[in-house]
């Protein structure tokens, strides 16, 4: 089940080590063609989206788990309309978290 979360609490579960990002896709709508994305140089543009609050709640990012692996699946811009590109994180749970540690830090609560 696909779940809201926000720029800054998906930084915030990165930068407490809770998972490893595995790879890092980027989807164009319009010519349906996947182009894979450094790690590095996406965790680094996160970070400094999110630094700027205001534009750090702009992006509409989602989190579900694959129950088969374990692992976490986040995407940005698969929902808008208005988005030209899909980005897809794969996310591997670091050892000894649990899944209430990462609901508690990623789910977005409703207002």
């Amino acid at each position: 089940m696909r779940r809201k979360t926000s720029t800054k609490q998906l930084t915030t579960a990165l930068s407490n080590n809770l998972f490893k990002v595995q790879k890092v896709e980027i989807y164009n709508k319009t010519t349906r063609e996947t182009e894979p994305a450094d790690n590095e140089k996406f965790v680094d543009c996160l970070r400094n989206i999110a630094k700027y609050e205001i534009f750090a709640d702009a992006l509409g990012w989602t989190y579900e788990r694959d129950y088969q692996t374990g692992h976490y699946l986040s995407e940005c811009g698969r929902m808008d309309g208005n988005s030209e590109n899909i980005v897809s994180v794969y996310l591997c749970v670091n050892d000894s978290v649990s899944q209430e540690e990462i609901d508690r830090i990623l789910k977005m609560e409703e207002e």
